[in-house]
């Protein structure tokens, strides 16, 4: 089951998720900041784009799973109900989507497949609490980070009545309130497959995207600012983006999901409703959307000299896909799909490329003790992960698997010593 449950609408999950409990973690993640982000270190580049974290419960808990860079998910300045539901459904994709050849359609699908497949479509249209409820949460999202993590929050404007000025000046406001509460980042949401084109698909307005991000400047002052967007596939409509938004950002988010036609079993629309035989595509299926754009983009940048932050998202479901876009050049890289059904991708990261490390020291610790587990690690955790494959290999003297807390000596001396528990999804 998903930490976000697909069978329940976005309003059951806001008022009882996540579907994980903080206190079913028997581990801690203890990081050493050292990567710098605009003025402030963090542990590591990982982190949970907008659309995942409702509330503060839900920031809470994926700062205590090893994500350090944590997007709340968007808010207007006023109130807005989620599109009906179901709000979520698999759907099937053999390959991921091809830059060359994206697929008219996709269809539903019942079946469940390993999180390293997965692929699925959310339609929730940004919805959003009012300012005196999300103002508060955003205080108590910020109490909750550990040393070495950052809160990003998402705005957008509410369009009305074909105005663009009160678009714009709708979407200063937001930001003001998100930085009234604290927020450490902003974040313009250019990009919403599931929204109205004129607010879920502001990146595809390069002037209107920099009158927008020009006038919020003006209201945040030295704040850092980041812009998401969704896929370009043509070069010179990316490099039109970044030129009217240059002066005035921080870094972009990319990409959001892919808007696409979704269609049931029987060739009808997926989704009910009006507006919505079409909707936003992400995980498996956006695998290699993503690295085609990022590593433009990436050419892009450095071809003009630009001094914003790429953060990646899109299709990262293994440790290897956020080491990926890490190796392409984007500075971080976001999951929402995959952290969503596997909510130990982070740790796993940890566990492959972290934990150890050569001098300076380990990237990451595991603390057991504030839950009261036996422990071995009065010295530093040895824990081989091996590459290309879901084994976990533990030293001979450790007993208890560190992410489930379950005895290793289950498991025959003559079988390799790795963790079959519920928890690892893919072991």
């Amino acid at each position: 089951m998903a930490v976000y449950n697909i069978r329940c609408s976005y309003e059951e999950n806001l008022a009882k998720g996540p579907n994980l409990a903080l206190e079913d973690l028997p581990f801690t993640l203890v990081g050493q900041p050292r990567y710098e982000f605009w003025g402030k270190k963090l542990n590591s580049r990982l982190g949970i784009p907008a659309g995942l974290l409702l509330d503060s419960r839900w920031v809470r808990l994926y700062a205590r799973l090893g994500f350090d860079i944590l997007a709340y998910k968007t808010v207007r300045t006023r109130p807005q109900p989620s599109l009906p539901h179901p709000n979520c459904l698999l759907v099937a994709a053999a390959l991921p989507c091809s830059p060359k050849a994206i697929p008219e359609s996709l269809t539903v699908s019942q079946r469940y497949r390993p999180v390293t497949e997965i692929s699925m479509t959310n339609s929730l249209g940004m919805p959003s609490q009012t300012p005196e409820v999300w103002q508060p949460d955003l205080v108590r999202s910020k109490e909750s980070l550990l040393p070495g993590q950052m809160l990003i929050v998402s705005v957008v404007g509410t369009a009305e009545d074909n105005q663009p000025a009160r678009f714009i000046q709708d979407f200063v406001r937001a930001a003001a309130l998100a930085a009234e509460a604290g927020a450490e980042v902003i974040e313009l949401n250019f990009s919403c497959p599931n929204a109205p084109v004129a607010e879920g698909q502001i990146y595809e307005a390069p002037e209107f995207a920099g009158q927008i991000t020009k006038a919020v400047r003006q209201q945040v002052k030295e704040l850092p600012l980041l812009i998401k967007i969704g896929y370009l596939a043509e070069d010179h409509r990316l490099a039109r983006l970044l030129a009217a938004v240059r002066d005035d950002i921080n870094g972009i988010v990319a990409i959001n999901s892919l808007k696409l036609t979704v269609l049931d079993q029987q060739g009808r629309q997926a989704l009910p409703g009006a507006g919505r035989s079409q909707s936003g595509v992400s995980g498996y299926a956006l695998k290699e959307l993503a690295r085609d754009f990022i590593r433009r983009l990436v050419e892009l940048k450095q071809k003009e000299r630009y001094d914003f932050k790429i953060l990646a998202a899109g299709g990262i479901l293994t440790p290897g896909d956020f080491e990926d876009f890490l190796n392409l050049g984007a500075e971080a890289a976001l999951t929402c799909t995959g952290a969503m059904w596997d909510p130990y991708l982070a740790l796993r990261y940890h566990l492959e490329y972290s934990l150890p490390s050569p001098d300076p020291g380990p990237l990451m610790t595991l603390d057991f003790r504030e839950i009261g587990l036996p422990s071995q690690i009065d010295e530093d955790i040895k824990i081989e992960h091996r590459r290309g494959d879901n084994e976990i290999l533990y030293p001979p003297t450790m007993k208890i698997c560190p992410i489930c807390g379950e005895p290793l000596d289950q498991i025959p001396p003559a079988a390799p010593r790795y963790c079959r528990c519920r928890l690892m999804p893919d072991c």
